[in-house]
């Protein structure tokens, strides 16, 4: 069974996926494995191709430039889109292969890049644009405008929302670790 797990930036899904897999959960992170894949040399060809050589200092991203550009230009960010996600989605799939069972995929862009046509369920985490704001500039050390920028540039939190089959509320005073045990029962109620 896999399980999708989306929100926007700073709704905290790297929690909620460290805490999936201390429950037992095979997790994957797409926005992990997406970093990982700038590194191999036929992505960083066609990176730097589309983006020049300032993408790159030396072999590893430059991930200040690379998400100004792609925050700045939609279809700039499709081209980009268009090259990292079919490697995270072949990579993801050799992990399908070796991990039986309940398998948790978190993807900032789930529903963007239709990942969650592939889950059997959908989890989205959301947050107020307040505490989101707030953790970015703590995360990134970012001015809040372009933390709205990026924001912005995503799907809105009612949208993703309105496709989930359970909701986690991660605002200050939220019980993450008790929504999270009781969406795992849920699920293992429906799909043992």
């Amino acid at each position: 069974m896999i399980i999708g797990l989306t929100g926007g930036s700073g709704t905290g899904k790297s929690i909620a996926l460290q805490i999936f897999k201390a429950i037992g959960y095979a997790t994957y992170s797409s926005d992990e494995a997406a970093k990982r894949m700038y590194a191999d040399p036929k992505i960083k060809e066609k990176i730097i191709q589309l983006l020049g050589r300032s993408a790159y200092n030396g072999n590893e991203i430059n991930k200040v430039f690379i998400r100004k550009h792609i925050f700045d230009d939609a279809s700039l960010r499709a081209s980009v889109n268009a090259i990292i996600h079919p490697a995270v989605t072949s990579d993801f799939m050799r992990f399908v292969q070796l991990h039986p069972g309940h398998i948790l995929q978190e993807s900032a862009l789930l529903f963007e890049t239709g990942i969650d046509k592939r889950c059997d369920k959908v989890i989205v985490i959301t947050a107020n644009e307040a505490t989101r704001i707030r953790r970015l500039q703590k995360r990134d050390d970012l001015p809040a405008s372009e933390i709205l920028q990026r924001l912005n540039a995503q799907w809105p939190e009612a949208k993703k929302i309105e496709k989930a089959d359970f909701v986690i509320y991660n605002n200050d005073h939220d019980h993450l670790l008790e929504q999270v045990l009781t969406i795992s029962e849920r699920i293992k109620d429906v799909h043992p």
